[in-house]
């Protein structure tokens, strides 16, 4: 028996109301406390929760590609194109508020952009999405990457210790990696 139309609206009221009382954890990348060289991630970017969101729509995606499922594939790109906006929020957020900038960026460089783009050149080569969602996409993607230059121009130092002993290069920044025994350029 179809269930009314009405009740669906009121399971709609009901999960807006809970998503509204609930708060992000307003945390930045950072150190933890000196003497201790301990990086303490931000779960608004890179927790649990988005990676496993990340993960399961990307594989959603490819399991629509391979069945050749034309429908599947175009509403792959909407929850790309959600978390994808939360994460970039979240990381212009953290970056004004001092966080460790770089390192964030870079960590997440593989979910918000890598994965998802090589996801949508297969759903634009095999299937098909609305305008809309391939103009979301590009529009966070070109925000993505035209803030690349900027952070590295004016926050390449930002949340770094420098009294960490041992460091390790990723493209342009040094973070300190335990094991090495000295500092170590990639």
């Amino acid at each position: 028996m179809p269930s009314k139309p009405h009740i669906h609206n009121l399971y709609l009221l009901y999960l807006l109301i809970l998503s509204l009382s609930a708060t992000p954890a307003a945390a930045i990348t950072q150190y933890a406390e000196a003497p201790s060289c301990q990086i303490i991630g931000d779960p608004d970017i890179y927790g649990i929760g988005v990676r496993l969101g990340y993960y399961l729509t990307f594989f959603a995606g490819a399991i629509a590609v391979c069945s050749r499922n034309k429908r599947a594939m175009g509403e792959t790109i909407k929850p790309i194109n959600i978390i994808f906006c939360a994460v970039l929020i979240a990381l212009i957020r953290n970056t004004l508020k001092g966080s460790f900038a770089l390192l964030e960026w870079q960590i997440t460089i593989l979910s918000v952009w890598s994965l998802p783009t090589f996801l949508c050149v297969l759903i634009f080569t095999f299937g098909s999405a609305r305008p809309a969602s391939w103009a979301i996409y590009l529009l966070l993607s070109s925000i993505y990457l035209g803030l690349t230059p900027w952070l590295y121009w004016t926050r390449r130092e930002q949340g770094q210790r420098m009294d960490c002993p041992v460091f390790k290069t990723i493209l342009y920044l040094c973070f300190p990696i335990s094991g090495f025994g000295g500092p170590v350029a990639v």
